[in-house]
């Protein structure tokens, strides 16, 4: 009897084992990272779609074949600006290695001024999204010359999730907020004088979607500009409340199985009483 109690309890544990599992892939999060899914050669691949913005005014930017792979910049203006790239210059000399350029435009240069957007489709049914990442500029002299800022929806340019003007060494953002499937975020950079310095790019911009999570597509949590620390595996993708559920399944399967395991031993024993040698 004793071998026969150990193999239930062998394949209670591996029910549970395969429940959790199943459980917990369903709990989480789904991470993009904006640098890796960067339109290569064709605008708007991977829900990413470069733009510049006058206004209410969005217009597509047109992939630079001319500088190579993941360059997109405005036709026929200086520099091509608006330009919105990853790649490297003709030269071959590297951009810092993981960072995203994102050059507006401005008057004194350009001649107009219109704002670098990288429109960013948010993956998933719908849920909670943790937004974070760095928008910096290379050298002080120039930190004061753009400003970075964030929002949801084509409409709200005017009212920012988050935004930084002058911080030469990052202005780092962390926050989360609800969303409804096929909302977008938007990253832009605008030009506040002088369009000049190539300066201007987004680093370590990372989105973490949990589905699991009900949504009304409107709050927001506080964001924080607060230096960004390596994600835990919490953060990577299973909400606090998660594991407290997942006990509460175990243990409740557990009692199931050994209430059940002990009803059929005393059946057994009503039905076929031991007999004496």
């Amino acid at each position: 009897m004793g071998i026969t109690r150990i193999h239930i309890y062998l394949m209670q544990i591996l029910f549970i084992a395969g429940i959790v599992s199943l459980f917990s892939a369903h709990a989480c999060a789904d991470t993009l990272i904006l640098y890796e899914k960067m339109p290569k050669y064709i605008n708007g691949e991977n829900s990413v779609l470069l733009q510049s913005r006058i206004d209410e005014k969005y217009t597509d930017l047109v992939f630079r074949s001319n500088n190579g792979a993941y360059w997109f910049g405005t036709p026929n203006t200086y520099r091509n600006k608006p330009v919105i790239t990853r790649g490297a210059f003709n030269n071959g000399q590297q951009y810092d290695k993981l960072a995203i350029y994102s050059w507006p435009s401005a008057e004194i240069q350009t001649g107009f001024k219109s704002d670098a957007i990288i429109r960013v489709t948010v993956p998933g049914p719908g849920g909670s999204v943790k937004v974070s990442g760095q928008g910096v500029t290379e050298g002080q002299g120039t930190a004061s010359h753009y400003r970075f800022y964030i929002y949801k929806g084509e409409s709200q340019y005017n009212n920012p999730l988050w935004e930084t003007v002058g911080e030469a060494d990052g202005g780092h953002f962390n926050f989360t907020l609800d969303y409804l499937h096929n909302d977008q975020l938007f990253f832009a950079v605008e030009a506040l004088d002088s369009d000049d310095e190539l300066k201007p790019k987004w680093k370590s911009v990372v989105l973490e979607t949990y589905i699991d999570q009900a949504s009304n597509g409107n709050q927001t949590t506080e964001p924080t500009s607060m230096p960004i620390t390596g994600p835990t595996s919490l953060q990577q993708g299973t909400p606090s409340y998660v594991f407290p559920l997942i006990l509460a399944v175990i243990l409740a399967i557990a009692c199931i199985g050994v209430f059940g395991y002990r009803k059929y031993r005393q059946k057994s024993t009503v039905l076929h009483p031991p007999t004496n040698a």
